[in-house]
């Protein structure tokens, strides 16, 4: 069974506290010593993870109270979360809870920033992710990418089928591999996506039961054509353009259903949030 947002948070702060803990702020601190302090945007941002950050505060029995929510691009100087306890529980927290905020609120700022020209373009294409996250953090990089309105597509190899270059190379006959992925979807709503290099491919998938045909590392007006022209022949079937899509080129691609972009996730930095000690203004 996956992970939980509260698995990951206790195994990332096990991860910096080990057995021995905070062996700094256990030594400067007495146990009952009490504080405050305020989570600042340094930079601008589209917010996703507020609350999980208050989830690592929590974990080890701080009280956070959330001052802007998700789903909002803010300003440097920004507080948005506050944070009282135990000063040795806030100093404890603090490292993992802006790891997290700021990991997830830069995949977030790609992702909106994505969405958002498109949008413009008034384009009907979706953003969104891939498989290539961050080892033990795709949990919250897909979380992300949904709280800034992208298609976080699906979590792993278990939760849809997608049949690619290597399963045709390997299978020797697309399909054949497309057939029998087909054939062995566990319900109804299961989904199979195929990747194809022609747009004989794109048909035959259809052909055999795709849901989603992956048209990739396509020129715009090439994955256009092979769109329209799988569209012609299978009304139902919807298309996915990927592969190497610059986040500045993704209205070319506006003429597909989604537009994946495995950048949102390998080419986002860590936004700059700090925790200022106080109550502040």
């Amino acid at each position: 069974m996956p992970r939980t947002a509260a698995d990951w948070i206790a195994l990332y702060l096990e991860e910096d506290l080990d057995e021995a803990g905070d062996v700094t702020s256990d030594a400067v601190f007495p146990p009952d010593r009490e504080g405050s302090a305020r989570l600042v945007a340094r930079e601008r941002a589209f917010l996703a993870g507020v609350g999980r950050a208050a989830e690592v505060f929590e974990h080890l029995g701080a009280e956070a109270e959330v001052a802007v929510p998700d789903g909002r691009w803010v300003e440097p100087g920004t507080v948005v979360l506050r944070v009282r306890g135990l000063v040795r529980a806030l100093l404890a927290a603090e490292r993992t809870a802006l790891n997290l905020l700021g990991r997830m609120c830069g995949v977030a700022s790609l992702t909106r920033a994505a969405t958002e020209a498109l949008e413009a373009a008034g384009a009907g294409a979706e953003v969104a992710g891939t498989r290539k996250t961050t080892p033990g953090f795709r949990f919250f990089e897909k979380e992300a990418i949904r709280v800034a309105g992208g298609d976080p597509h699906r979590d792993g190899l278990y939760d849809a089928a997608m049949v690619k270059d290597n399963h045709r190379e390997a299978a020797g006959d697309l399909r054949a591999a497309v057939r029998a992925v087909c054939t062995a979807r566990p319900h109804p709503d299961f989904l199979v996506e195929v990747e194809v290099e022609s747009e004989a491919d794109a048909v035959a998938a259809a052909q055999e039961g795709a849901d989603w045909v992956l048209i990739d590392n396509q020129d715009p007006e090439t994955g256009r054509a092979w769109a329209e022209a799988v569209r012609a022949m299978h009304s139902g079937i919807r298309v996915e353009a990927s592969g190497g899509i610059p986040l500045e080129r993704v209205v070319d691609h506006g003429w597909a259903d989604r537009v994946s972009l495995g950048a949102l996730t390998r080419d986002a930095k860590c936004l700059d949030f700090g925790l200022d000690w106080g109550e502040g203004p």
